[in-house]
């Protein structure tokens, strides 16, 4: 249904916390990519991560955050939704190479 010719490679991540949703990715089949498995991604983010293998690794990130997930931090207070966000591509970044992050982060 998203790529009736296969003139794709789909990679996806569905939303695990609710019905519905999630983030995609289509990249043309003649570019070597693969998934790259994410820890410690918020709970209340959509997200995925694949290496494009071109000259050099290209890390791409697709996020979604919904608008829902603001909330205030302070001294002492839980890391807010956009701390564990940032928290989790620094650390999963690309160091051999560009990293690309790309979504709606509301």
């Amino acid at each position: 249904m998203l790529d009736p010719d296969s003139m794709f490679t789909v990679f996806r991540s569905d939303r695990k916390r609710a019905r519905g949703g999630g983030v995609c990715l289509l990249l043309k089949k003649n570019l070597q990519a693969a998934a790259v498995l994410l820890h410690n991604t918020p709970d209340d983010a959509d997200m995925l991560c694949v290496d494009l293998l071109l000259h050099q690794p290209y890390r791409l990130f697709v996020v979604y955050r919904p608008p829902s997930t603001c909330s205030q931090s302070g001294p002492g207070k839980q890391l807010t939704s956009m701390d564990k966000l940032v928290n989790c591509l620094e650390n999963s970044c690309n160091r051999s190479g560009p990293t690309i992050v790309v979504g709606d982060f509301n």
